[in-house]
């Protein structure tokens, strides 16, 4: 490994003192009246098919973009 004079350690950006800064925000949770909940909403009497999208990008792709 090399020396390095100059290495003080692993960089960290500075920081300014913030007078105006009063902890991590958190936001604030409002009532929704009209909000009940629903423990059917995801369930089916019958899941008719599922369907797989798979597809690769490799050096073939290029080529047939040109032939078609």
């Amino acid at each position: 490994m090399i020396d390095n004079p100059e290495y003080k350690g692993e960089w960290k950006p500075k920081q300014i003192p913030n007078p105006a800064y009063k902890g991590k925000w958190v936001h604030p949770e409002i009532d929704n009246p009209e909000y009940t909940a629903d423990d059917t909403l995801y369930k089916y009497s019958d899941l008719g098919a599922i369907g797989f999208d798979l597809w690769q990008v490799g050096y073939l792709h290029n080529i047939t973009k040109l032939v078609h």
